[in-house]
């Protein structure tokens, strides 16, 4: 289970209105096959940037799973009205590569049955709510086709019944949070590895009385926010003149923990007392360990070997390979990403055939302005005008328009 790369590709929110218009609470998962033969990260970029009444909650490949709503979210999926059960009540994965090689779908099988098992622990998802679309939709729809080809039992076997999922508790925590940890970094420049440790450490891997009560994995004091709606009072311990005394304290309360991760996240960068953002130093620091000095020494705990313990968490769960992530991640927007800007959806199958050659070099984006995309080039496909492109690719038909794109990638 903790072999499986899960990366997020988000759907902005101001598409909700059409992609998942309402929240929910999983029930069940609902497994699907793309029927094509493309990669995870391809079948996320073309859902976010298509205008069709069609979404997923996860990608999943040979080599990866990719994120595409949060899952509080909604997914239209299930082919069973706006108010069926599955459309409002499920997690959809999506497993891609079921028309392409046989190896590579398998495998891309063995990653959707460790994710399924995943959402299962999270969620206490049974095993008889693990469905297929065609439950949802049997006078429709014959999916998964591939999976359902190669028996859909053998599939099922994989899994096996809830009870039986061995999982270290704080290596399914990591799992869990690790995604708005990561995120964290491109929103806020908060190393993700300090992001993971102080959680483990403030919420004993999210089992502690704020973390199952309130959705509180981080125990800020609701005096930093006197207009926060939610709170929760507990007895705390805490360090005053070098002995450990118990206080009464009033501190946040969320209504899940993705919601305490971004709001631990916007404190650190917004905290000010008389004129200084206390946590500047923090921000932007890519070395684990002057982080956890630097916030510590910024008077976020009172313990003297609270550095010591989150570097030590740290180093014990290899949570740095998260700031690799981010990090890497981050570099490669800024410096090897090709954006592909279409706008009128006639332009959207030339702007698919560039995306085919390209592959995961490049990222598909539906727009009028893309200014503020960070990339070494942003290739317009068509006539449309698109703010910030450096490149134009267009024909005074679409299927001229083919032909210049041929001419750019001979070029290349």
């Amino acid at each position: 289970m903790q072999n499986l790369n899960i990366k997020q590709l988000m759907i902005p929110s101001n598409r909700y209105w059409l992609k998942s218009p309402f929240t929910m609470q999983p029930k069940g998962i609902t497994i699907h096959n793309t029927a094509n033969s493309v990669s995870a990260i391809r079948e996320a970029s073309f859902s976010a940037g298509n205008d069709w009444e069609v979404s997923s909650h996860y990608y999943v490949d040979e080599s990866e799973a990719i994120q595409s709503l949060p899952l509080n979210r909604i997914a239209w999926h299930a082919s069973d009205g706006s108010e069926g059960f599955g459309n409002r009540n499920t997690i959809c994965i999506e497993i891609c590569r079921s028309t392409g090689d046989l190896e590579q779908f398998k495998q891309a099988e063995l990653n959707s049955v460790k994710l399924t098992l995943m959402l299962m622990k999270e969620f206490n998802i049974p095993l008889s709510m693990v469905k297929r679309h065609y439950d949802y939709a049997r006078d429709k729809k014959y999916c998964p086709h591939k999976t359902m080809d190669l028996g859909w039992q053998r599939w099922l076997n994989f899994i096996p019944s809830i009870d039986s999922i061995k999982v270290d508790k704080t290596a399914d925590f990591i799992e869990r949070i690790k995604l708005g940890a990561i995120s964290g970094w491109k929103t806020h420049e908060i190393l993700p590895s300090l992001t993971i440790a102080q959680a483990i450490l403030e919420s004993a891997s999210g089992t502690s009385e704020l973390a199952t009560r309130a959705n509180a994995i981080f125990g800020i004091k609701a005096h930093t926010d006197p207009k926060w709606p939610k709170t929760y009072e507990k007895d705390t311990q805490e360090w005053v003149n070098g002995k450990l005394v118990t206080v009464k304290a009033k501190f946040k309360a969320y209504n899940s923990w993705d919601e305490s991760i971004r709001d631990r996240l916007k404190y650190l960068v917004t905290r000010n007392i008389s004129g200084k953002y206390i946590y500047a130093d923090v921000v932007g620091e890519k070395d684990y360990k002057k982080a956890a000095q630097k916030i510590y020494k910024a008077g976020y705990a009172t313990d003297l070997q609270y550095p010591f313990k989150l570097i030590k968490i740290i180093e014990q769960y290899n949570l740095q390979k998260y700031d690799n992530i981010a990090i890497s991640e981050e570099n490669n927007m800024k410096t090897n990403r090709i954006v592909i800007g279409y706008q009128n959806d006639g332009d959207l199958a030339n702007a698919l055939a560039l995306l085919n050659v390209l592959g995961n070099r490049a990222l598909l984006i539906k727009g009028t302005d893309l200014t503020e995309i960070k990339a070494p080039e942003i290739i317009q496909v068509g006539g449309t005008e698109i703010k910030g492109a450096t490149k134009i690719i267009k024909g005074a038909t679409r299927k001229e328009t083919l032909l210049e794109i041929s001419k750019h990638l001979k070029e290349k």
